[in-house]
């Protein structure tokens, strides 16, 4: 073997053993409520604030992302319970996040409602 291709070969083998002893054993986490919730929250807001992001790279506005989400979700939704029962599940999911939630304006088929952002 040429002297370039032992550096080469030891080149090679070094990176194999590296690979091979550096491999971690990954063990899931224990984490209390508190700290899931937070983490969650925090999640939460990054999927609404890259949602609007990516629709506003698209040429769309909020309104128009808060509707896509509205029908998407309203498939979901107790269809007995009508209107109220989807206004009253988002109020419920926005204030069980953000702790707050307010209603700008409401018709028999439309609440606009205000949050601030739900991470701080």
């Amino acid at each position: 073997m040429k002297y370039h291709e032992k550096i080469i070969f030891t080149f090679f083998l070094s990176i194999v053993v590296v690979s091979i002893s550096a491999q971690e054993a990954f063990i899931a986490p224990e984490l209390s409520l508190a700290k899931k919730l937070e983490f969650m929250v925090a999640e939460t807001d990054g999927f609404v604030l890259s949602s609007i992001s990516y629709a506003k790279s698209e040429g769309k506005s909020v309104e128009d992302v808060a509707s896509f989400a509205g029908k998407l979700f309203s498939e979901l939704w107790d269809k007995d319970g009508g209107f109220n029962a989807l206004v009253n599940g988002v109020l419920h999911n926005i204030v069980c996040i953000n702790g707050k939630a307010v209603i700008l304006e409401q018709s028999e088929t439309m609440v606009k409602i205000s949050t601030s952002a739900f991470y701080p």
